[in-house]
């Protein structure tokens, strides 16, 4: 397929085209060897049924990247000596990502990543689609901002939309005069409301923009099985007596503290009668360590075009069911991460 500019996020038909423009063949080519790589596995394994083959061709990046992110996951592990059998069954009649085992012992692996909430991401969406579709009608826009979007938005209504809006545009730029700007609406029925900034000579749309605000605690939270604002979450685990872990994919947005408050509860201080302030860590997190869990670690994988990455971080779970070997693994690039004897700090095993 031939390469077309996007500033959609990128999948499979937008990665295997051909004469990608000099200045961005290292970073296509990058991609085609990871997808290579994980391909190799899904056929050495056998595991593209249906549903998986409609996440890899498909338009939804959402899926297609969750799955190249399993795939990513599962080299990883049999890079660290272990071997694979995927779509184990799960407590609740689900399915996990796959078990690793060796000779040492086996756990559970269930696969997540982080993205933006669906509302976020289909506002950015609607936008990167805009700035393509009206950069191809070469019309001068420097900037989009989506004021308003309703929820109800139906996709199938994004063509005439677009017609509309590259009509009006375009009855626009003959009053504007050169080196000039101008802010144009575009408003309709339903709620829909863009402002555009026309700048004759402009040849690329330079800035898109919206409202709203990812929270991603709450998203990680979510991943982790845990309650968010009265809405029960699930995550999967084994329905055998072994350790179950969840890797979070991750794009390198998150700091130790974040991910540490979220695993074994937010630290606080805590002023004594004696002036004296002492810290604990609040049951709020997902582990509460005088209680036993099913969840056995969770692993920060973090993300690149690499298959490998430079490392993970592996948070071990204070009072586990089924405890996680650590001799399971090869150790290659892993920072273990424990909840130290004091119950308030974390601190890193020494291999």
């Amino acid at each position: 397929m031939p390469y077309t500019h996007t500033r959609q996020s990128l999948i499979l038909k937008d990665i295997v085209v051909d004469s990608v423009p000099m200045k961005r063949s290292a970073s296509y080519d990058a991609r085609k060897s990871m997808l290579n790589q994980c391909l190799e596995l899904a056929y050495r394994h056998n595991i593209l049924d249906r549903d998986r083959r409609s996440r890899l061709k498909g338009r939804d990046s959402i899926r297609f990247w969750s799955l190249i992110n399993e795939l990513r996951v599962a080299l990883w592990f049999e890079a660290q000596g272990l071997a694979l059998f995927f779509d184990p069954p799960s407590l609740g009649g689900g399915k996990g990502e796959f078990e690793a085992f060796s000779q040492r012992g086996k756990l559970f692996v269930e696969v997540k990543t982080l993205f933006g909430d669906r509302e976020m991401l289909s506002k950015y969406d609607l936008l990167s689609r805009l700035a393509d579709y009206l950069e191809t009608g070469n019309l001068p826009i420097s900037t989009i901002e989506l004021i308003s979007c309703p929820s109800d938005f139906c996709e199938d209504a994004l063509g005439k939309v677009f017609t509309q809006i590259s009509s009006q545009l375009s009855r626009s730029m003959p009053a504007i005069e050169r080196g000039k700007t101008k802010v144009k609406k575009y408003n309709n029925r339903k709620g829909l409301v863009i402002e555009f900034e026309l700048s004759p000579g402009a040849s690329k749309v330079e800035q898109i923009a919206y409202g709203g605000f990812i929270d991603m605690d709450d998203n990680l939270r979510c991943k982790l099985g845990m309650t968010v604002k009265g809405r029960e979450c699930k995550v999967q685990l084994s329905t055998k007596d072994i350790p179950s872990i969840v890797i979070i994919c991750d794009q390198g947005n998150w700091s130790n503290p974040i991910i540490e408050g979220i695993l074994y509860g937010n630290r606080v201080g805590i002023l004594g009668s004696t002036g004296i302030v002492r810290y604990e860590r609040k049951r709020d997190g997902r582990w509460d360590n005088t209680y036993p869990s099913r969840l056995s670690a969770v692993g920060i994988f973090k993300s690149s075009l690499d298959i490998l990455p430079s490392s993970v971080d592996m948070y071990l779970c204070p009072n586990p069911l089924y405890p996680l070997p650590r001799s399971l693994m090869s150790n290659t690039n892993i920072r273990w991460w424990q909840l130290d004897k004091d119950k308030v700090s974390i601190t890193e095993v020494s291999a």
